[in-house]
C-alpha cells in the first residue's frame, strides 16, 4: 500500500473517531450540505481572533468543491466563518473558523 494510501485510511480513521457532523455552506451557488470534521480549539490565541475562532480538520474528499475563505459553517447551533484554508498534501485541510457575529 503507498504512503498516500496510508494517509488516506488514517485521515479517514481520524474523521470517523474524533469527528463531528456539522453544516457547511459554500458561498456559491452549491448548497449547504453536512460534513465530518475534527474540531481543534487554538492552540494560542491571536490578536486576529481573539477567543472567536477555532480550526476545523476536514478532508477535502469529502466536499464537492473545495472549501474556501467565505463560506459558512454551523457546528452543534454556533455560526462560523472561514477566514483561511490550510490544506496539506495528504488530502486534509484545516479551516480557521471566525465565530458569526
Amino acid at each position: 500500500m503507498s504512503y498516500s494510501a496510508h494517509m488516506a485510511k488514517l485521515l479517514d480513521k481520524v474523521r470517523d473517531t474524533f469527528g463531528a457532523t456539522v453544516t457547511y455552506d459554500p458561498s456559491g451557488a452549491a448548497a449547504p450540505f453536512s460534513v465530518r470534521g475534527v474540531l481543534e480549539p487554538p492552540a494560542q490565541l491571536e490578536e486576529t481572533f481573539p477567543d472567536s475562532y477555532v480550526t476545523l480538520f476536514v478532508k477535502l474528499a469529502d466536499f464537492a468543491v473545495p472549501p474556501a475563505k467565505g463560506d459558512k459553517v454551523t457546528v452543534a447551533g454556533q455560526n462560523y466563518v472561514v477566514v483561511a484554508v490550510e490544506a496539506d498534501p495528504e488530502g486534509g485541510a484545516r479551516l480557521k473558523l471566525h465565530q458569526a457575529s
